[in-house]
């Protein structure tokens, strides 16, 4: 048994490196153009950098956030490296050795590196910096001090995959966004973006038992309903699919796709496609969803002659989406 006398030792922590740094912003909008991030910072000045050498990292990640894994795809990693080969203690000189760089490049969850472009760093130690990216068409830029864009072009994540911007290894204070006034001005004339009337920003922990989500139109050949978490659109390898409605003329289909799989499919479930009177092209619907919990789906499809009625148990909770398309 425990005699009730209990001590607290202190025991001094030396720590054997530097402390590994991250500043984190979530991106609540996904984009498919326009501003992603702007933020606002400083370098280390020449005697902070150990060995003449540094590099600070800036990567914009699509992170699916449905399980607590290290799987993520890095849409695009920005490499600031300093080499203070040349460096001059008289007055501010800087000369850039043969290590000052920008390396931009694209990582997948598979860890394997694609697109990599090198460009010069004109940036020195202890320089305050403002770097804005941007999403354009076929390209990223990428604007520091109000400088000439660096463009990097966009060739393997959609740009919409963004969800989450990481400055590591730099230990200075970051604003990101609203928080830096430089960054207000610089983004306070930029067109933004909107989402197409086809798609609809939700929050889906606000969905309950009252809520409900009414589609009306013209039927044609086939509806389909996508609940969305991490992504704009259904993508077979970015973000989730909380769940798809899929009514075609003669049944319907619900199912979740997540981690390259639709669940429901891949454990053969019976009955996944759920007949119903045949629909005709060019009928007005409704369709109408409502949510007993967070993993039930209840759906009522309406015509002039007919009621179809279901309750579809899900396999993704439906206060993870984000969006509806």
């Amino acid at each position: 048994m425990l005699d009730g006398h209990i001590q607290l030792l202190e025991r001094e922590y030396i720590p054997n490196e530097l402390p590994y740094w991250i500043h984190r912003k979530e991106i609540d909008d996904l984009k498919r153009y326009g501003p992603i991030v702007c933020f606002e910072t400083s370098v280390p000045s020449a005697s902070e950098m150990r060995d003449g050498l540094f590099d600070f990292y800036v990567k914009l990640i699509h992170d699916p956030q449905i399980a607590n894994t290290l799987d993520v795809d890095i849409v695009m990693e920005i490499k600031f490296g300093f080499d203070l080969f040349g460096h001059s203690n008289m007055g501010n000189e800087y000369l850039n050795g043969t290590n000052s760089h920008l390396k931009i490049r694209s990582v997948s969850k598979t860890k394997i590196p694609r697109n990599e472009r090198n460009y010069p760093n004109h940036i020195g130690p202890g320089m305050p910096i403002v770097v804005l990216i941007q999403a354009n068409e076929n390209n990223y830029s990428i604007n520091i001090n109000e400088g000439d864009d660096i463009y990097y072009p966009f060739t393997i994540f959609p740009h919409w995959a963004i969800n989450r911007v990481e400055i590591t290894n730099l230990d200075n204070e970051v604003l990101f966004d609203d928080d830096s006034e430089k960054c207000k001005r610089l983004t306070s004339h930029l067109t933004q973006f909107k989402l197409d009337n086809k798609t609809k920003k939700v929050n889906g922990r606000l969905f309950s038992e009252e809520s409900e989500v009414i589609i009306k139109g013209t039927f044609n050949e086939t509806i389909n309903v996508n609940f969305l978490h991490a992504a704009l659109e259904w993508n077979d390898t970015l973000g989730n699919t909380v769940f798809q409605l899929n009514i075609t003329r003669n049944s319907t289909r619900v199912d979740s796709y997540t981690n390259g799989r639709w669940i429901k499919l891949e454990r053969n479930e019976r009955n996944i496609d759920l007949e119903h009177q045949e629909l005709k092209k060019g009928k007005r619907i409704k369709l109408t969803l409502t949510f007993p919990s967070s993993f039930k789906l209840l759906y009522i499809l309406e015509t002039k002659e007919d009621a179809i009625e279901r309750e579809i148990n899900l396999d993704i909770p439906v206060t993870l989406t984000q969006y509806i398309q």
